[in-house]
């Protein structure tokens, strides 16, 4: 007579398994999608809180700040022309959430545009230009 054991089987382990990677790549799919749109948001708030401070130096100067080199707004260029007009809680690197600087364009005396590459870090001209679609324009 064989003696009974409280075991499990092998095909109850691999499906308690299986059930469990399921599991993990459906919570992590969903915090990569979070993740992204947390991103966008932060790269929406921070172009905001640019042009914001590029129309409080307007309404100062009576003109928008001149354009940084390569377009790319830099620690040094911040601080130079915006520093005064712009919130504490802007990186003061100016990077956007994937680490790549913001796009600044004088259009004239009056009007500026500023922007982000976005997650894949390319761009296009300007926000009045074909972009791809993930930049990031406000």
């Amino acid at each position: 007579m064989r003696a009974e054991r409280a075991a499990f089987t092998m095909i109850e382990i691999m499906v308690v398994f299986g059930v469990i990677v399921i599991l993990t790549s459906i919570v992590l799919g969903v915090s990569s999608l979070a993740q992204r749109k947390a991103r966008h948001t932060r790269a929406l708030k921070d172009l905001e809180t640019l042009r914001t401070a590029i129309h409080e130096y307007r309404l100062a100067k009576n003109r928008v700040p001149p354009e940084p080199e390569d377009n790319e707004i830099t620690e040094e260029w911040l601080k130079e022309h915006l520093e005064k007009y712009i919130s504490s809680e802007f990186p003061s690197e100016g990077e956007d959430p994937w680490g790549e600087p913001y796009l600044y364009k004088n259009v004239s005396r009056y009007v500026s545009e500023v922007w982000s590459g976005g997650p894949d870090r390319e761009w296009a001209e300007g926000p009045g230009a074909e972009a791809n679609a993930d930049n990031v324009v406000q």
